[in-house]
């Protein structure tokens, strides 16, 4: 942000996707339920801009590594770090859900951590607001199968319980250095 001299993230929708109404609605959406949003254990999003065709989010950046990286370098991760990051991601999901917005693609890959520990949650692309109208065709799944809860892969709406779910395969694999299902 050469404005304000401060270091962004930009996520932008591919421009053959502008075209396709459930891609550009699904981001839209994202920038939409994101903005409202103001909490620190959440990725602040700045702005959605157009500019010759391309659609964008303006987002803050955050300097760390997702939590799927950290997993991937240490295997598991010491006994108190697990808590410490739930509870962070805990907090940030609260923020959200006394909005009404359900994440939905809870993992590791979208827990940033700083190099002082702290969370920030990241991407709802798949987001939506609790009781809204669905997006996605009835029956389909939606999210990363590793942390859907069962009543999610069935087809039923999420719920504050599928979130915590998705938190608590996260913290399994934390301390366990695994994924709670292997995929064969």
């Amino acid at each position: 942000d050469l404005t304000l001299n401060r270091a962004v993230a930009i996520k932008m929708l591919h421009p053959f996707l502008v075209n396709n109404p459930d891609s550009f609605k699904r981001f839209q959406n994202e920038a939409h339920l994101s903005a409202r949003i103001s909490h620190p254990n959440v990725a602040t999003l700045f702005n959605f801009q157009e500019f010759e065709a391309n659609h964008f989010i303006v987002m803050e950046y955050v300097k760390g590594m997702a939590l799927d990286d950290v997993l991937k370098l240490q295997g598991n991760i010491s006994e108190r770090e697990p808590i410490k990051i739930g509870l962070q991601v805990l907090e940030g999901l609260g923020a959200a859900h006394e909005l009404g917005i359900m994440h939905r693609d809870l993992k590791p890959g979208n827990i940033m951590i700083t190099h002082r520990g702290f969370v920030k949650l990241m991407d709802f692309g798949i987001a939506r607001l609790e009781h809204a109208e669905r997006m996605t065709r009835q029956n389909s799944v939606i999210g990363t199968l590793e942390y859907l809860a069962p009543e999610l892969v069935r087809g039923e709406a999420p719920s504050h319980a599928s979130e915590l779910y998705a938190l608590g395969v996260m913290l399994h694999e934390m301390l366990s250095g695994h994924t709670l299902y292997a995929a064969n």
